[in-house]
């Protein structure tokens, strides 16, 4: 017997992507599935790994703006709209439904979009002029997720050295 037609109830509809993709794909832009697909994953994780460490600062804010308005192809008042999203879905982003956007990168960009993407993710992390721990871990897990290599890692790592805060702080003490 099915409870919900017992007691007539419509159960929601199973998010495939997420809200974030579901609000994204209301905004009216021309998109492609793949676009918008590649839209989401990019504005989710950047808002996972600028809300790793709980708090997301106005300059983070302005290099998601800014990268997402060169790179996605969208209007800057989309761009503008899609940043908003990914702040009012911040907890989502990092708790809930930090797997769809992996997933949906990994479905639909190449390794070096990818790549690209993680190098995006630290200048956003390094925006506020530290990558703290948590950033840190959090650039290691979504990589890990992207199947990028170990090496591919440690490479945009040392690229990103001087904001990293383990030697940020290990310079002050000297």
């Amino acid at each position: 017997m099915n409870i919900f037609k017992l007691f007539q109830i419509v159960p929601e509809k199973k998010q495939e992507f997420g809200q974030l993709f579901d609000r994204i794909s209301q905004l009216g832009e021309q998109l492609s599935d793949t676009d918008l697909k590649k839209v989401t994953a990019t504005a989710g994780l950047y808002g996972r790994i600028a809300y790793a460490d709980t708090e997301i600062t106005p300059d983070e804010v302005e290099k998601i703006k800014s990268i997402l308005a060169t790179d996605t192809g969208l209007s800057k008042k989309s761009s503008a709209i899609v940043t908003t999203l990914m702040l009012e879905n911040k907890v989502e982003l990092l708790t809930l439904e930090e797997h769809f956007y992996t997933r949906l990168a990994n479905e639909c960009m190449t390794v070096d979009e990818k790549k690209s993407l993680l190098k995006k993710m630290f200048q956003i992390a390094a925006a506020d002029g530290t990558i703290c721990l948590e950033e840190e871990n959090q650039l290691y897990g979504v990589a890990s997720h992207l199947k990028l290599s170990r090496q591919e890692i440690v490479e945009l790592k040392r690229e990103f050295k001087e904001y990293l805060s383990v030697f940020q702080s290990g310079s002050q003490q000297r």
